[in-house]
């Protein structure tokens, strides 16, 4: 099950899974010609393997869908925002980018509870198809530094899991991913948040 689970997710893992269960029905078909004791010692080294093949398959199934769980949260921000600043007529496409978006959450959900065969390139071509539109249409109504750090900040947003930020290690982190200076980073902050395109909660202590 795992061989097939895992092969799109990891390619190196689904071969040595695969040449795994070839050793394991080679084994099986000799196995009435070993003594008792010699043939339980090869099942049990045999189970081993197996089960260590299975844990590092179902870590990395795991693993990839998380992440992609964690971008469908990224673009999700992100066409929010694009919403909130486009005009009636340029909102279609956005918004069937939003359906597109729940289905790949709810596809993801149940691969996550019920593991299944997948193409994670193929899911993150998707999002990266609806995250480059949402980009496209904030471009066109903020200014390219704006953009830029707007998505730098939805993308560190969605991978923080709310943890709390010192203002400097904040705009240095949105500098750093956006490419934009610090100083500009700190300005393009306080004037997206100013327009509610962003909402970092501040703690003064």
């Amino acid at each position: 099950h795992w061989a097939q689970v895992i092969k799109d997710v990891s390619p190196p893992l689904h071969s040595e899974l695969s040449r795994f269960l070839a050793r394991l029905s080679r084994v099986l078909q000799g196995l009435p010609s070993l003594e008792v004791e010699k043939g339980a010692e090869v099942l049990r080294d045999l189970l081993e393997k197996g089960e260590q093949l299975e844990a590092r398959a179902r870590a990395e199934y795991n693993k990839s869908v998380g992440l992609l769980l964690s971008e469908v949260s990224s673009v999700r921000e992100l066409l929010g925002k694009a919403l909130s600043v486009s005009y009636p007529h340029d909102r279609f496409e956005l918004e069937e980018g939003v359906k597109r978006l729940s289905e790949i959450e709810k596809q993801l959900q149940e691969l996550r509870k019920a593991p299944a065969p997948f193409s994670p390139p193929q899911v993150h071509a998707e999002l990266a198809r609806i995250r480059a539109l949402a980009s496209q249409r904030l471009s066109e109504a903020v200014k390219p530094s704006e953009a830029a750090v707007m998505e730098a900040y939805s993308r560190l947003a969605a991978g923080s899991e709310h943890r709390l930020y010192l203002l400097h290690e904040l705009v240095e982190s949105i500098s750093r991913r956006s490419g934009t200076p610090l100083e500009e980073t700190l300005t393009t902050l306080y004037e997206l948040s100013r327009k509610g395109l962003i909402k970092p909660l501040v703690k003064v202590s």
